[in-house]
């Protein structure tokens, strides 16, 4: 070439074998593998993005279960938000909180009358304050409701919760319990109590 230069360029794909003398893969181990990273833990996997990057995140196999405080419940109706004797403790990540609560309640003298119940999620059991880690677009409070003349009803949600922080962090349920109707009588008996069986919080993590 007259005035110029002449470049040839060499790409080499070369396979690397750790443990053997003829690789199958760009990287081939045979043997025994270990990863070290901060966010590694016991019965964390590690997840492969998109991209290529990895890291070490809870199995969607392994759900964790909350905690319902032994206790004999709330015996009255209350509009102030209350702690509710409920946590779950949850890793870095994110998370579908699921829960359900039963409802006892009894009325008479009132064909309309009915108990609604609302909780919701805080970072402490001294503030009713919601906490700052739902995710956008989560449901911010579960509810449910007794109507007369049944005698039972339900409260039964999810949300979404992203524990930002490098550590377990618990979440304390609070709420409310706020009777419908004027007429009447109305009363409630053992809200958030441990011995209901279908009082239960559990969370599953996703990405």
């Amino acid at each position: 070439m007259i005035g110029g230069s002449l470049f040839i360029c060499f790409f080499v794909h070369a396979q690397v074998g750790i443990g053997l003398n003829s690789p199958q893969e760009t990287l081939h181990v045979k043997g025994t593998l270990r990863l070290e990273n901060p966010s590694e833990g016991i019965g964390k996997v590690l997840q492969v993005f998109n991209n290529g990057s990895m890291k070490w995140s809870v199995s969607t196999a392994s759900p964790l279960l909350g905690t319902i405080e032994t206790n004999n419940g709330i015996n009255t109706f209350f509009t102030t938000p209350r702690y509710l004797n409920g946590r779950i403790d949850l890793p870095p990540g994110k998370w579908i909180v699921k829960m359900s609560q039963l409802i006892s309640a009894a009325f008479t003298g009132d064909s309309t009358a009915g108990a609604v119940a609302e909780t919701y999620f805080t970072d402490s059991n001294m503030s009713s304050s919601p906490t700052s880690d739902y995710l956008p677009n989560s449901a911010t409070i579960m509810s449910g409701s007794c109507k007369g003349p049944n005698i039972y009803g339900m409260l039964v949600g999810n949300i979404l919760l992203n524990n930002q922080t490098n550590n377990l962090k618990s979440y304390y349920l609070w709420g409310t319990l706020t009777p419908v109707g004027t007429g009447g009588s109305h009363s409630v008996y053992g809200f958030s109590a441990s011995y209901w069986g279908e009082n239960r919080i559990y969370a599953v993590p996703f990405e």
